[in-house]
């Protein structure tokens, strides 16, 4: 899986790594979840998945989107 942030829109997208389109990403809003930054979403997931990476800040979310189930 990979996570994708959005800072305008405070979400993070998660695709699958079988994705196939756009469709197959899920978003969590920050604020509709119990993490209220970046960095809680990161610890979460280290926790809940052991992993223990970096994250991918930048660009918008709709391109990292694309731009991962293109990959």
């Amino acid at each position: 899986m990979a996570h994708f942030w959005d800072s305008y829109e405070s979400a993070v997208a998660v695709v699958p790594r079988e994705a196939m389109s756009i469709d197959d990403a899920e978003t969590f809003v920050l604020d509709e979840t119990p993490c209220e930054t970046l960095g809680d979403w990161c610890e979460h997931v280290r926790c809940t998945r052991g992993w223990n990476v970096g994250t991918n800040v930048g660009g918008s979310l709709v391109d990292d989107l694309v731009r991962s189930v293109e990959a």
